[in-house]
């Protein structure tokens, strides 16, 4: 067993024993990590700015539900903004489909530029149909997969804009 000298005194004017006892008050005393709070939150707001400011906005194809349910992946083209008027359009092929109908309009716009059935899985545009397509605008285009009377039992869409 180890006497500690209670009479014997510091610098600071206290007493060895006196000098523990303060160091155990100051172990249970209740630390509050605010540092580590304030650091979680810088780590956080810099996190959300880097995705905000760094993520790829350009619109992605997106698939549309049918009443049915059922789903046309979209292949060509895949979206964002181009350079030049897509010549075609692609998408997966639905099995069960007598046709495929073909929209595609200008966004803001109620009246289609193109609309066709095809009974392919794509579509090239006319000459006369691509000259309607301008730079500086975006579009949408919708494909359904139809029975033979015409219901539509799967739909897909996609979305581009021309530079």
């Amino acid at each position: 067993m180890v006497e500690v000298d209670s009479t014997h005194r510091s610098k600071s004017g206290s007493t060895a024993l006196e000098h523990m006892e303060e160091e155990f008050r100051a172990l249970e005393e209740p630390r509050r990590p605010w540092g580590l709070w304030v650091g979680g939150a810088i780590l956080v707001a810099a996190a959300g700015a880097a995705y905000y400011f760094l993520a790829d906005r350009s619109p992605r194809p997106t698939r549309a539900l049918a009443a049915t349910g059922a789903i046309i992946e979209i292949s060509a083209p895949r979206g964002g903004r181009l350079a030049q008027a897509p010549p075609g359009f692609a998408w997966e092929s639905i099995s069960g489909r007598h046709d495929y109908r073909f929209v595609l309009t200008a966004e803001g716009q109620a009246t289609p530029l193109v609309d066709r059935a095809v009974r392919n899985t794509s579509i090239e545009l006319k000459p006369e149909e691509l000259a309607l397509l301008t730079s500086g605008r975006s579009y949408a285009w919708t494909v359904t997969a139809r029975q033979a009377d015409r219901r539509v039992f799967a739909t897909g869409q996609g979305r581009f804009q021309l530079r």
